[in-house]
């Protein structure tokens, strides 16, 4: 996660050498056919390619990946380039990496995670910082010259968030994924060139490098580092270390472009960044919310299904394939053995599948730990484990707590 964000922070400044050198509609253009074959290598190595024909046989997955991709890829790289004309790298980074903070507006519905009081704080220091940069740090309306493009930026971090949670929420293979991405936003950006009839360019170092860097590091193995450690990570401690960016995107701003930092850029990187950090004290936020509170005893339940993605346990592998989740608990070992028979008793029920941590014919050791991880338990505790429709889990998990756990 910290090396994608490390590199990523270099691609505003990339986004302002291509511009300088060369016109927009042939970088993209360029920049994703060298993508493209990359990311195809990248899967005919992985030895991928029946899963990548599944797919693409699959009509309505592969018309949502590629959905994903153009507003993500395809808005990012073409409206944060676009702003630069207008902005400095420097500020459209500030307000493009508010989108882990707007990724609090969908987690509630798309993955029906608990938001905490610490995470509403965290977003109205990152909106005060909102705030400063639409009026230029003056703090009033009026001297805001450049308004419209910070919206526009704006619209490109909500998109951003969007994306993010919905590679968290949907169970697609996350390397055939940034192949679409690049197909789709290859043949969008082509056809634009097309249409705008753009000049062909000659294309010199400064623009090359660009190019490839955009091309390579970014849109493929910076999108794949990132995504899949999103996946496997609570989304709270993404939001924690995503403060680096914008810092990094200062230094590199100055140090390449020789772009100046005023002072009220610093002011909404450290107000976004004690957002983020506000959440390191957080232990609910993130948890999941179960659809019926009463029914479960207060009982704090987990989203793990990000941990399994890459499962290749058929019963796993169907139960998220089919819309389902993961939904976990912990429990003391005593607690356990009390129930062990139930859970035996349980383990194909109502469309589910009940397991617990140490099952390994369902879960292996490295499944475990990212568990345990995303939940904050040890290895003193037992973490069972229910495979389906949330709302069938969360009734099936209740039911075997129904005896009060210590935990």
């Amino acid at each position: 996660m910290v090396l994608a964000l490390v590199l990523g922070a270099m691609l505003p400044v990339m986004f302002k050498i291509a511009s300088n050198n060369i016109n927009i509609y042939e970088y993209l253009m360029l920049a994703y056919a060298v993508a493209l074959p990359v990311s195809f290598t990248y899967l005919l190595a992985r030895k991928k390619m029946g899963r990548l024909v599944s797919t693409l046989k699959n009509y309505k997955e592969l018309a949502f990946i590629a959905f994903l991709g153009l507003l993500n890829y395809g808005l990012l790289e073409y409206g944060l380039t676009y702003a630069e004309g207008y902005i400095s790298v420097s500020l459209a980074t500030v307000i493009y990496r508010m989108s882990p903070l707007l990724m609090l507006v969908f987690l509630p519905i798309m993955l029906r995670e608990k938001i905490s009081k610490y995470q509403i704080a965290a977003l109205m220091l990152g909106f005060a910082g909102l705030y400063i940069a639409v009026t230029a740090g003056s703090l009033s309306f009026l001297a805001s010259a450049n308004a419209l493009m910070i919206g526009l930026v704006v619209l490109i971090s909500l998109a951003s968030a969007f994306v993010t949670v919905a590679v968290k929420k949907y169970s697609f293979d996350m390397e055939i994924g940034i192949f679409i991405f690049n197909l789709a936003t290859f043949i969008f950006f082509t056809a634009l060139f097309l249409a705008v009839r753009a000049p062909l360019q000659q294309v010199n170092m400064k623009a090359l490098s660009a190019i490839l860097y955009v091309g390579i590091i970014y849109n493929v193995f910076v999108g794949l580092m990132y995504y899949g450690a999103v996946r496997m990570m609570k989304t709270t401690f993404v939001t924690n270390i995503y403060f680096l960016s914008p810092f990094l995107t200062f230094v590199f701003s100055w140090l390449v472009l020789g772009q100046q930092i005023y002072l009220y850029y610093i002011v909404i990187a450290v107000l976004v960044s004690a957002g983020i950090i506000i959440q390191k004290f957080d232990r609910k936020g993130g948890t999941y919310a179960a659809k019926k509170p009463s029914e479960t005893k207060g009982q704090t339940f987990y989203d793990v299904t990000s941990a399994f993605v890459n499962t290749e346990t058929p019963l796993i592998y169907n139960a998220i394939k089919s819309g389902g989740r993961i939904l976990a608990v912990s429990m003391d070992r005593d607690d356990y053995e009390g129930c062990k028979q139930k859970v035996s008793a349980k383990s194909r029920a109502n469309g589910t599948v009940v397991y617990a941590s140490h099952n390994r014919r369902l879960t292996t050791s490295s499944q475990e730990e990212f568990v345990r991880d995303m939940m904050g338990v040890g290895f003193d505790d037992v973490v069972v484990m229910s495979a389906g429709i949330p709302e069938s889990s969360e009734r099936v998990l209740t039911e075997l707590l129904q005896d009060g756990p210590k935990k």
